[in-house]
């Protein structure tokens, strides 16, 4: 995958109705990524995703919790 954009800083509301401080960064699928297999599709623990030649080109957003990019939950969905 290819970067987009510099790693942001924000802050998401999260589904219990608070607010968490997150690093959000987006990321264009190459032809590389075909097969590559990532974890937490749509969500923390959720689902997995492989992509496959129709993603070439489309961006994700990749989400991490904490915003060090090492603890926390981590999610990602495709960009709009």
């Amino acid at each position: 995958m290819r970067p987009v954009n510099d790693a942001e800083s924000i802050t998401l509301k999260n589904a219990w109705g608070g607010f968490n401080p997150v690093k959000r960064q987006r990321f264009e699928i190459t032809a590389e990524d075909i097969g590559h297999t990532r974890p937490h599709y749509r969500g923390h623990n959720y689902s997995a995703y492989t992509f496959t030649h129709r993603d070439v080109g489309k961006q994700i957003s990749c989400m991490n919790e904490n915003n060090d990019g090492t603890s926390g939950w981590t999610c990602w969905v495709f960009a709009d």
